[in-house]
């Protein structure tokens, strides 16, 4: 049986000459006629990929509540191909505008702190 991603990928790709970059091994066991591999790569190098995408593809099969892959992806300028696996993109402001996100790591604390104390 072959994974629900791999076909939605094949699908997405069956019917043009552009070839997917897949960052990270090949976890699927076989070369795929529509896409090439990075390998391995330290990530401190994702953004200077990210950097020159046009487009970035993220399919979970199951739903992923953040995907901050995702979030770094639309930052960068990649318009995101996603599902609605992607809880990143379910945000009602736009993850691509650094401005929506600034103070969240202080929001988040305030958030965690208010609840450990709603729970003493």
């Amino acid at each position: 049986m072959k994974p629900k991603v791999l076909e939605n990928l094949r699908i997405y790709f069956e019917n043009t000459d552009k070839k997917l970059l897949m960052i990270g091994k090949n976890i699927y066991g076989e070369e795929l006629e529509f896409a090439e591999y990075t390998g391995f790569i330290p990530y401190e190098e994702m953004p200077a990929y990210l950097n020159r995408a046009k487009n970035f593809i993220y399919l979970p099969r199951w739903p992923e509540p953040q995907g901050r892959v995702v979030v770094e992806a639309a930052l960068c300028g990649c318009n995101l191909i996603t599902n609605e696996n992607v809880g990143a993109t379910s945000f009602d402001f736009d993850i691509a505008d650094k401005v929506n996100l600034e103070g969240a790591i202080e929001e988040f604390w305030q958030y965690i702190n208010v609840k450990i104390k709603e729970n003493k």
